[in-house]
């Protein structure tokens, strides 16, 4: 099968946010920012100590800070990758993943592939921990995601966290 996918600026903005926030750490940090700002908002009616700055600042870096900083980053990274933001061919074969674009051509064969993890919108078909093909589930047409979730159940030794579906 072959998908043709261009990644435009807020669906990679989405995904880097999502992938980002589903880190075990940064769960922490937002219920540990919810809880100070919980603490903030209500301490009058909850009984809890006065707010001092180490609380203010606490939740100013985590709610605000934090997120602007992710953003600036991922703009920046966007921006500055031609390979991002241009039309790719993706195609898809029981024996390898051909990637084709104007700029630049790869090929994975799947025994080097680490893991395929499928979210909301989007399969990710990692050949390292950090490094990750992402394609947008609409770019699948009719029964190819379907095939494609078959194709990759018949991969030995590459990690799946794919939909039942």
């Amino acid at each position: 099968m072959t998908l043709t996918v261009k990644i435009t600026f807020k669906q990679y903005l989405r995904l880097m946010f999502d992938l980002a926030y589903r880190k075990p750490i940064m769960i922490f940090l937002l219920t540990f920012d919810l809880a100070i700002l919980i603490w903030i908002v209500g301490w009058k009616h909850l009984n809890f100590p006065e707010p001092h700055y180490p609380q203010y600042m606490s939740a100013t870096l985590i709610s605000i800070v934090q997120p602007l900083v992710i953003f600036l980053a991922i703009r920046a990274n966007y921006h500055s990758s031609t390979r991002l933001n241009e039309s790719v061919e993706v195609a898809i074969t029981k024996d390898n993943l051909n990637i084709r674009a104007r700029t630049f051509k790869s090929e994975f064969t799947w025994d080097h592939t680490f893991k395929i993890k499928e979210i909301r919108h989007w399969v990710l078909i990692y050949q390292n921990t950090f490094a990750a093909t992402a394609i947008p589930k609409k770019a699948f047409h009719g029964d190819e995601l379907k095939n494609f979730r078959e194709l990759a159940r018949m991969l030995p030794g590459v990690d799946l966290d794919l939909n039942k579906r």
